[in-house]
């Protein structure tokens, strides 16, 4: 009995060989892995990691193997902003391929945009570095433009050129376009070549990238080309405000408001501002508060203007955090109010902001309110707005601390600085005066 059920099974045995082949399962574990591929292509990322999460336990893969499937896994789960599960898969790959240039790339990009890791430029560039240096255009890329902008390592522009270069001519990786034409520009360049830039955005422009045509833009309209064209920014500008890009609107609003010669419109800027705050963009929030509070185009509406500003201050934009602390101060009735218009100025002041900084030193100095004048504070504030700035605006202010603080001979000295410098503008010099005069009396400045 027990010889005829071997004969049978081995007959069973050399029956399906014949039929099915031998079951390889080196050859199945390729098959999945180039399946989950197709899948992946196809966007079908949830079938696609079912059979992943297969491949990556087989102990049929070699390391490299191994370290391949979880970034590809990684890579799925990236696609989807499954930001966390992909940094644990391509940390994954590195265990198995420190060298894997994917991986490392695919971590350099997490590491710099904050995607499932806190922030961390200088990890970052580390990462894009050993990935370009593995021939990894992606790594290539984002070495290139943390030089060239400073990130996570110094600004170095000819290393920037050379890995920009690199990424965009040799491996033609269409998002380097861009980023290679900017370093033909000022001031990246000490000596621009706009025609070469031009060039580039062109080249990018032919892959549909909107920021080309944007930068092509702002060449015209700024005179890269040697003259200004308002009329060919404007062009490019219209074509893609029409197409929704939020940027192109807000120049070509600010185009129509401030352009007398040819493309004054208030209407327009008044529609392209509100089209881009759609999109919560700063400077449109910043554009719509300045025409309601001045006026422009419209009856001046100071609820309307601090209606705009408060929505961008809100979203934690520092220009819109100024112009809503500057117009609630000069508009407050009460010391209340005046304590709630620095709440907005400080929070612009945190981001570093000079203008505001500036502001509130003015306030600790100035203000009719004696629980808000600080004069030690104040100088300290107008000093670093100084630094930052050095303008006659802020000269005035530190002059106008050190009044608070009983210091006239300094707040005399640079009160006539300013009234010395013949590039003072002759509308202001009639209230720099007021201020030194009150000074020579021993007296400090009062709004």
């Amino acid at each position: 009995m027990m010889m005829k059920l071997a004969i049978m099974l081995l007959a069973f045995a050399t029956s399906s060989t014949a039929i099915f082949g031998a079951y390889d399962p080196t050859q199945r574990v390729r098959s999945l892995f180039q399946e989950s591929e197709t899948l992946i292509a196809q966007d079908k990322h949830s079938l696609a990691r079912s059979m992943l999460n297969a491949v990556v336990m087989s102990p049929y893969l070699s390391a490299k193997q191994r370290a391949h499937a979880f970034y590809t896994r990684g890579y799925s789960f990236q696609s989807e902003a499954f930001y966390l599960s992909a940094v644990h898969d391509y940390s994954r790959a590195l265990e198995f391929d420190s060298n894997n240039s994917s991986a490392l790339a695919a971590l350099a990009g997490m590491y710099a945009h904050c995607e499932g890791v806190i922030c961390d430029p200088v990890r970052a560039f580390r990462y894009a570095l050993k990935a370009a240096r593995g021939g990894n255009k992606q790594g290539k890329l984002l070495v290139g433009t943390a030089l060239l902008y400073g990130k996570g390592t110094s600004q170095n522009t000819s290393k920037a050129q050379y890995w920009l270069k690199e990424a965009a001519v040799s491996d033609n990786h269409a998002d380097a376009f861009t980023h290679y034409a900017l370093t033909f520009r000022s001031p990246y360049a000490e000596e621009p070549d706009p025609q070469t830039a031009l060039l580039w955005y062109q080249k990018a422009e032919s892959t549909r990238d909107e920021n080309a045509t944007l930068a092509i833009a702002y060449m015209h309209r700024d005179g890269e080309f040697g003259s200004k064209s308002t009329e060919k920014a404007v062009e490019r500008f219209t074509q893609l405000a029409t197409a929704g890009n939020a940027d192109a609107q807000v120049a070509l609003a600010h185009i129509h408001l401030t352009d007398e010669r040819n493309f004054l419109d208030l209407n327009a800027a008044m529609h392209w501002y509100s089209e881009a705050a759609k999109q919560n963009t700063e400077s449109a929030f910043t554009g719509l508060g300045y025409m309601y509070e001045h006026g422009i185009g419209v009856s001046p509406d100071p609820s309307k203007a601090t209606e705009w500003y408060r929505k961008g201050a809100k979203l934690g934009y520092v220009s819109n955090q100024l112009k809503l602390g500057l117009l609630q101060y000069r508009s407050a009735m009460t010391e209340e109010e005046a304590q709630q218009a620095l709440v907005w100025l400080r929070s612009a002041a945190a981001q570093e902001n000079p203008r505001a900084l500036n502001a509130i030193a003015w306030i600790y100095a100035t203000s009719r309110y004696a629980s808000l004048r600080k004069s030690l504070e104040s100088i300290q504030l107008a000093t670093h707005a100084n630094e930052l700035l050095g303008s006659h605006t802020t000269l005035d202010t530190l002059a106008a601390a050190y009044a608070e603080n009983g210091n006239y001979d300094k707040a005399i000295t640079l009160q006539k600085s300013i009234l010395s410098d013949p590039t003072l503008n002759p509308d202001s010099h009639a209230d720099y005066t007021d201020r030194l005069e009150t000074y020579l009396e021993k007296k400090p400045w009062r709004e």
